[in-house]
């Protein structure tokens, strides 16, 4: 008398989904990277760029560390606090960069796909003339 419900089928297990963080297209998450490849192959080229960053920063970051522990400290007893700032201003800056960055692709985005609602105007048919 029970069902057999097959595990793809059953409503138990959704498919984990994803929002496209450029054009804001819902997708499902093993998906996600042929969407971006596929629709925003711009956005790839500079997030690859963008990946070397971090070692980048961990590896000055290190430097500043390990200066600060050799030899300056006994020369000026606040390189510490100067090291712990230049760390969060760094992550800030980076941080930052990258919201805007993200703000310029959704918006080129938007330039070049505009929605029929934006387009004609207050009642969001398209070629509708009041």
């Amino acid at each position: 008398m029970t069902k057999n419900h097959n595990v793809e089928d059953s409503d138990l297990f959704p498919p984990f989904r994803t929002l496209c963080r450029i054009c804001g297209v819902e997708v499902e998450t093993i998906l996600y990277r042929t969407h971006i490849e596929s629709l925003h192959p711009e956005y790839v080229e500079w997030s690859r760029l963008w990946g070397k960053w971090p070692k980048f920063i961990v590896g000055s970051l290190a430097a500043f560390v390990i200066l600060d522990l050799v030899y300056v400290r006994s020369l000026w007893h606040n390189f510490g606090d100067i090291a712990v700032a230049c760390t969060f201003a760094t992550f800030f800056l980076w941080i930052g960069q990258y919201a805007r960055k993200m703000r310029a692709f959704r918006d080129t985005w938007r330039k070049d796909h505009p929605v029929p609602d934006r387009v004609s105007g207050s009642r969001g048919e398209v070629g509708h003339t009041s």
